[in-house]
């Protein structure tokens, strides 16, 4: 029974992030309001997308070649 539910939900999970993300905004929606709410999900993506090794890198090697120069 718990193997079930285990593999239901490793098979699914993409399923129950989505519905958590949309559960997290609808609540950001109701509390605070439209544009404050697309504020914090555009930063919050902004930082996402920082934090992707390549652009790290990339931000690496520029910041180091400034320093240098």
């Amino acid at each position: 029974m718990l193997e079930e539910l285990i593999e239901k939900f490793i098979y699914n999970f993409k399923k129950y992030v989505g519905c958590l993300i949309g559960f997290v905004i609808a609540i950001l929606l109701l509390e605070y309001g439209f544009f404050k709410t697309v504020f914090v999900v555009v930063v919050s993506y902004i930082g996402f997308k920082l934090g992707d090794e390549k652009i790290s890198k990339i931000l690496k090697k520029k910041i180091i070649e400034r320093l240098k120069d």
